[in-house]
């Protein structure tokens, strides 16, 4: 496939500026609200799991568009987030080795301790190895 074939969109509770330690404060292009759907949703790993994870607002969006898109991934702990919208129900996940321990408290059922990375149907998770 081709670059011009993907229109990459970032996509928050409402169109303003979101700060993800370490990454730049970057502006949402689209807000859960607008009901677009979209083929591939990808969760990026970053600081900021935890103060989301009882966001009712993402939880919705993220079912949603996980029961529409044809690819759902995560990366590192925000796996924690698609198990805790019920995404990863019946599914197998890992998560960041650093936390999991608290990724398992919230999840226990879907962790993987060892897995580099988990593909079950359309839902992916991976755990990137620190140098």
């Amino acid at each position: 496939m081709h670059r011009d074939q993907f229109e990459i969109r970032m996509v928050a509770e409402e169109r303003e500026p979101v700060t993800s330690v370490p990454l730049p404060e970057v502006v949402a292009s689209g807000a859960f609200s607008d009901g677009l759907s979209y083929d591939i949703i990808l969760v990026p790993g970053a600081a900021g799991t935890r103060s989301q994870k009882d966001n009712r607002a993402m939880m919705d969006w993220l079912r949603d568009q996980a029961a529409r898109a044809q690819y759902v991934a995560s990366v590192r702990t925000r796996s924690a987030l698609l198990a805790r919208s019920g995404v990863l129900d019946g599914r197998k996940a890992t998560s960041n080795k650093r936390a999991i321990d608290w990724v398992i408290n919230h999840c226990l059922r879907y962790m993987r301790r060892r897995a580099e990375r988990t593909n079950e149907t359309n839902v992916s998770s991976y755990r990137f190895r620190s140098p």
